[in-house]
C-alpha cells in the first residue's frame, strides 16, 4: 500500500458508477452505511392555552376544561397549568383526569373564582417508515441521505401512511415533489428498497497516467432483514367505481335522458380506491350496434379508434363522419385501474341515439311598467322577466325564471316565477334573474340577465 496516497472508499448499494451514489467509508476503521428504511422522530410540541374550566357541582370542588364548547381531553405525557383569576394555583392543590377532561380540587373553591387551564402535549418519539426528509415549500421534499440507484425501489410515506400515484420522483436530485401543497404538520418520509447487490468503489484523487498503484481492501459486513414494505406498496385492492355503474351523458339535458347525436357525448364515473390510489389509465372501450350488428369503435374494425377516450370527438358530430347516427345503440365498457391493478369490467346500460336540439333563449333583461335608467329601478314596481324562447323541436315556452338578490356580493335565491313582486324590492338591494329554457322535455343552457339597483 502507498500511505501517501490520496484516495476515498465508497460503497454503493446497487449497480451504479455515479461516485455521488456511493456512501463513504472510513479507512482501517468500522463504518456503517446510512439506514433508510426506519426513522426514530419526534412529534411537536402542541400547547392549548387559556381554556375554559367551569364547574360541575355545587361545591365547586369538580371542574370540566373546555375547548369549542366541547370537554377537552389530552394526551398523557403532558403538562397541566391551572389559573385562578390569572394566578397560578399550586399543582398541590388538585388532580386531573387526561381521559375525562376532570379537574377535581382537595378544598372547596369560591364562586367569584375564575379558572382556565393551560395544556401542553410534549414531544413523543416513534418510528417512522423511511428516511426523513426536508422542504422549503411543502411540494418538493429532500431525503436526508441523498440520491439513490436507478435499481432500487421507493415508497412514498405521509404521516406513515402509503401514498402511491401522487408524485413525481428525481433520483439524482434525491427528491420527491407532490401533485399538490401538503400542509405544514405533514411529515414525509421515503422507503429505500435497495437491491441485493453491492458495488465497492474507489476514489483516486491524485490520479497520474504515468505510474500505477495497487489499492488492497476488504469488506465485511452483516446481513439484517428488512421489513419488505415495497411489496406492501405493491399490493392494493382492485380500484372500483361508486354506485357499481357508468353512464353516458351528452350537455342535453333532458327528462328522458335521451343522447343526441348533435351534442358531445361522454363517460361519467366516479372512481373510487379503498386505499385512495388515483386513478390512472383506466381502460376504457366504446360499442355501436346498428342494423343489428355491434362493433367495438375501434381501428381493429376499421373505424375510428374511441380505445380509452372520455368524450365523443367534435368532428363526429351531427352525423358528420356517419360514425354515429339516428338510431345507432351505443354503451361503453370500463375497466378502472391505478397502475397497481385493474378492476372488473364495469358497463353502462344501452342508449339510443336522437336527432334532438335544446331549446334556448336571446335578449334575455329585466323589465318594468316604467323606463329603467342606468340599471337602476324603483322599489314600488314588480320585476318582469323577459327573453325570446326558441325551440328547433317545436315545443312550448315552460322555462324556469330564478330571481337573486346580491346584496351580499354574492347571488342569493328568493324567488321562482316570471314576475318578482315588489314585495321583494326594498332600497339598495341588486336584483337579477336566471332563465333555464325548457320545452316539457329538454333543457337549455341557463342564461342571466344584468343586475338592476332598487333605489
Amino acid at each position: 500500500m502507498y500511505t501517501d496516497a490520496i484516495f476515498e472508499w465508497g460503497i454503493s448499494r446497487g449497480n451504479s458508477s455515479d461516485w455521488n451514489k456511493y456512501e463513504k467509508t472510513v479507512t482501517g476503521k468500522n463504518s456503517l452505511l446510512s439506514r433508510r428504511q426506519k426513522t426514530s422522530l419526534n412529534t411537536e410540541e402542541v400547547f392549548y392555552q387559556n381554556l375554559v374550566m367551569i364547574s360541575a357541582d355545587a361545591s365547586y370542588l369538580v371542574y370540566y376544561i373546555y375547548s369549542n364548547d366541547s370537554v377537552f381531553t389530552w394526551a398523557e405525557n403532558s403538562t397541566v397549568e391551572i389559573y385562578s383569576n390569572g394566578e397560578l394555583v399550586a399543582d398541590s392543590e388538585y388532580r386531573f383526569d387526561y381521559n375525562t377532561g376532570i379537574v377535581r380540587f382537595d378544598i372547596a373553591r369560591i364562586e367569584s373564582e375564575i379558572f382556565t387551564a393551560n395544556i401542553t402535549e410534549l414531544r413523543t418519539r416513534y418510528i417512522s417508515f423511511g428516511e426523513s426528509t426536508t422542504t422549503f415549500d411543502y411540494k418538493t421534499y429532500y431525503l436526508a441521505n441523498g440520491s439513490w440507484t436507478s435499481d432500487s425501489d421507493i415508497v412514498v410515506y405521509i404521516n406513515n401512511e402509503i401514498i402511491r400515484n401522487s408524485y413525481i420522483v428525481d433520483r439524482d436530485n434525491s427528491s420527491v415533489t407532490f401533485n399538490y401543497y401538503l400542509s405544514s404538520s405533514d411529515i414525509v418520509t421515503v422507503y429505500i428498497q435497495f437491491p441485493d447487490t453491492y458495488r465497492i468503489g474507489l476514489k483516486v484523487l491524485d490520479y497520474n497516467t504515468s505510474s500505477s498503484k495497487i489499492y488492497d481492501f476488504g469488506l465485511q459486513y452483516t446481513l439484517l432483514k428488512n421489513l419488505n414494505k415495497y411489496s406492501e406498496y405493491l399490493s392494493t385492492s382492485q380500484p372500483l367505481l361508486s354506485e357499481n355503474r357508468v353512464l353516458l351523458k351528452t350537455s342535453l339535458n333532458n327528462i328522458d335522458i335521451d343522447l343526441s347525436i348533435n351534442y358531445p357525448i361522454y363517460v361519467s364515473y366516479d372512481y373510487k380506491s379503498l386505499q385512495n390510489t388515483p386513478e390512472e389509465s383506466s381502460n376504457i372501450r366504446w360499442f355501436r350496434t346498428r342494423t343489428g350488428t355491434t362493433l367495438q369503435i375501434t381501428d381493429l374494425n376499421g373505424l375510428e379508434n374511441y380505445d380509452n377516450r372520455v368524450i365523443q370527438k367534435q368532428s363526429n358530430l351531427e352525423s358528420a363522419t356517419n360514425l354515429f347516427l339516428v338510431g345507432d345503440e351505443i354503451y361503453v365498457e370500463i375497466e378502472p385501474n391505478d397502475s397497481f391493478k385493474s378492476g372488473i369490467t364495469y358497463t353502462s346500460e344501452i342508449y339510443t341515439l336522437y336527432d334532438i336540439y335544446k331549446p334556448y333563449v336571446t335578449d334575455v333583461q329585466i323589465k318594468t311598467n316604467t323606463t329603467i335608467l342606468d340599471n337602476q329601478v324603483n322599489s314600488g314596481i314588480d320585476l318582469t322577466a323577459y327573453y325570446n324562447f326558441t325551440d328547433p323541436e317545436s315545443g312550448t315556452d315552460q322555462s324556469i325564471v330564478r330571481w337573486f338578490d346580491w346584496s351580499s356580493g354574492s347571488s342569493t335565491y328568493i324567488f321562482e316565477g316570471a314576475t318578482l313582486p315588489q314585495s321583494y324590492l326594498s332600497y339598495g338591494k341588486p336584483i337579477s334573474f336566471i332563465v333555464t329554457p325548457f320545452n316539457g322535455t329538454n333543457y337549455g343552457i341557463p342564461q342571466e340577465s344584468n343586475i338592476v339597483n332598487v333605489i
